[in-house]
C-alpha cells in the first residue's frame, strides 16, 4: 500500500501497517507482543484515551500496564520492571500537555531489559522528530491529526524500525510456530520485518 510505504519512509522504518484509528494502532502494537499474564510500562504523560485503554481495557484482557512518571530517575523507572514486562510506551509530545519525552533515556532503559520502546509520534510527526534516531523500536500515529492534513479521515499507523532483536527469548509469539497461520515462525521467515508482518498476518487478519 502506497501510504504505508510513504509513512515508513518518512519515519525511517522498514515497514508499516495502517489501521482504522490511532487507538487501534496502539492496541495492536501492544497485543502483538503482550498476552494475558504479561505487563508493559507506560509514561503517565500520555493521551487520556490511551490511559483508559491501558488501565482498564487491557486490564480486562489480563495485561497489566505499569505507569511511571516520565521525569522519574532511571533507577525509579528500572524498579518498575517485572519479569513479565514486554514493552515500554511513551509519547514524543504528550496529548494535550505537550510535555516532551526523553526518548533516549526511555530507549536505554527498555533495551537494558531487552524489551522494545514504542513511541506515539502523533503530535511531533516525522517532520519534527524521528524517534528511531533516538532508539525507539516501534512508532505509532493517529493519522487523524496532522498526517491527515484536514482532520476528516480517522486512521492510525504502526511503523517498524527493524532494529529490535525479537529472538532474545522474551517473545516466543514471534519466534515459535504460529498455529493460526500455517505454523510459521515470523522471525525465521521474515527477519527484521517479523514484528510488522505478524501484526498484519495474525492480528489485522
Amino acid at each position: 500500500m502506497a501510504v504505508e510505504k510513504k509513512i515508513a519512509d518518512l519515519e525511517g522504518g522498514i515497514g508499516s501497517l495502517c489501521t482504522t484509528s490511532g487507538q487501534a494502532a496502539i492496541l495492536l502494537s501492544i497485543l502483538n507482543i503482550c498476552s494475558a499474564g504479561d505487563s508493559f510500562i507506560s509514561a503517565t504523560q500520555i493521551y487520556g484515551g490511551s490511559i483508559n485503554l491501558f488501565a482498564f481495557t487491557l486490564k480486562k484482557l489480563g495485561i497489566e500496564c505499569i505507569f511511571v512518571d516520565q521525569n522519574a530517575s532511571e533507577e525509579e523507572i528500572n524498579s518498575a520492571f517485572k519479569k513479565n514486562t514486554k514493552a515500554v510506551f511513551g509519547e514524543t509530545l504528550a496529548n494535550p500537555a505537550l510535555t516532551v519525552l526523553d526518548i533516549e533515556k526511555f530507549a536505554r532503559i527498555a533495551h537494558a531489559h531487552q524489551v522494545p520502546l514504542i513511541i506515539d509520534n502523533t503530535f511531533a510527526t516525522p517532520i519534527l522528530c524521528k524517534p528511531f534516531l533516538y532508539g525507539a523500536d516501534i512508532i505509532v500515529h493517529s493519522t487523524s491529526k496532522y498526517m491527515d492534513g484536514h482532520v476528516v479521515q480517522v486512521g492510525g499507523v504502526i511503523v517498524n524500525s527493524g532494529n529490535f532483536d525479537w529472538t532474545n527469548g522474551k517473545f516466543p509469539d514471534l519466534t515459535e510456530p504460529d498455529e493460526s497461520y500455517h505454523g510459521i515462525s515470523y522471525t525465521e521467515t521474515y527477519g527484521k520485518s517479523a514484528y510488522i508482518v505478524k501484526t498484519r498476518m495474525q492480528l489485522k487478519r
